[in-house]
């Protein structure tokens, strides 16, 4: 997210990018959590 945010903007920017907006990562989401134990359980 800090290289989209931050490292990338002026290119964003200079190739006709008006707006970024960002999701909410699944990594920690306890759904997809419970979705990683069954498939290691599997």
């Amino acid at each position: 997210l800090y290289e989209i945010t931050v490292e990338y903007h002026e290119v964003f920017r200079a190739m006709g990018g008006e707006h970024v907006q960002l999701v909410e990562s699944l990594n920690d989401h306890p759904k997809f959590i419970e979705a990683l134990v069954n498939m290691a359980a599997s």
